[in-house]
């Protein structure tokens, strides 16, 4: 395996899918290192990057029955099958098994867009506490009238939860005519663009406390015009994507190279060469073990559709 490593040539189907298909666990699923339980975020995305070559293998059989097995009955996923709390994960289970193409699984991706659709955050309760203790508009001078989506319902928006439900939202033929979704998808939107760094990008927190601007991060940031890659010529977009086209070169973990190249290439930049220093830091064990970072390496390196790169599709 190390010889296909050194060679930037090949590095998906040589060193990203035998590893991907050697750590499957026996029920079907991935956990997020090989050999540990199996979870619903990387069995989520080592079947978006094997599907990008073979949606139909066995494999990827067996992985849509472990996530079809974990879904609530009101359509939600939760993390890790032994808890029965819906999570973030939910859209994200939902692009999985669009990615697998089985018409089996409309039902359970149906029933995840309407759960998508109505979870809500726990925003309009704290934003009333906090309004009385402190004039927001002079800490972080942001819209809090604006909500996305939380890790957990209930809790704060968060930018990456607010990106991938809209991208599997905006994947659905059936949303574009329902009043709840389309309400959703601009609200959405529109607290990503609030929570914008002025620089370009997007961090972690808010975009700017007390005057002085969060820290934007890659993998934040690719997420975010991910989810926004249908308005690339808004000034907004324009400015995101520049950031990250010169920030790239610094970019040193292989998640954060892999949602870059995805993003820049979903907002019609043409494609980066990351397979040398993928190579390179699997070499030196930088992510050997992580079945999260090996997914999204192969599925950044890989042809063939995919369900993140929508943009071309929904035209």
């Amino acid at each position: 395996m190390n010889s296909a490593a050194h060679s930037a040539g090949g590095f998906a189907a040589d060193v990203c899918r035998p590893f991907l298909l050697q750590s499957q666990n026996a029920d079907g699923g991935w956990g997020y290192h090989p050999g540990a339980t199996s979870a619903a975020e990387p069995t989520a995305w080592a079947v978006l990057a094997l599907a990008k070559r073979d949606p139909q293998s066995p494999e990827l059989a067996r992985a849509a029955a472990w996530i079809l097995g974990c879904q609530n009955q009101d359509g939600s996923w939760p993390a890790r099958p032994e808890t029965a709390e819906a999570s973030w994960i939910t859209p994200f289970a939902g692009l999985a098994l669009l990615a697998r193409k089985a018409p089996a699984a409309e039902a359970a991706i149906q029933s995840a867009a309407k759960w998508t659709c109505q979870s809500h955050t726990g925003q309009r309760h704290w934003k009333m506490l906090v309004a009385r203790l402190v004039s927001r508009r002079r800490v972080v001078g942001q819209d809090l009238s604006l909500e996305g989506w939380s890790w957990t319902p209930g809790t704060a928006s968060w930018i990456e939860p607010t990106a991938v439900a809209l991208i599997f939202l905006r994947q659905l033929p059936a949303m574009k005519n329902s009043p709840d979704a389309i309400a959703r998808l601009q609200m959405g939107e529109s607290f990503l663009y609030d929570r914008m760094c002025p620089s370009g990008g997007w961090s972690m927190g808010n975009p700017k406390i007390y005057g002085i601007e969060g820290i934007a991060q890659a993998g934040v940031t690719a997420w975010a015009l991910l989810a926004l890659q249908k308005n690339r010529q808004r000034e907004e977009n324009r400015r995101s994507i520049e950031w990250l086209e010169t920030n790239f070169d610094s970019i040193r973990g292989a998640s954060s190279l892999a949602l870059a190249r995805i993003a820049l290439e979903a907002n019609g930049r043409s494609p980066v060469s990351i397979e040398s220093k993928l190579a390179t830091q699997f070499v030196a064990g930088r992510f050997l073990d992580s079945v999260l970072a090996v997914s999204q390496a192969a599925f950044a390196l890989e042809c063939g559709p995919d369900v993140l790169r929508w943009t071309a599709a929904e035209r």
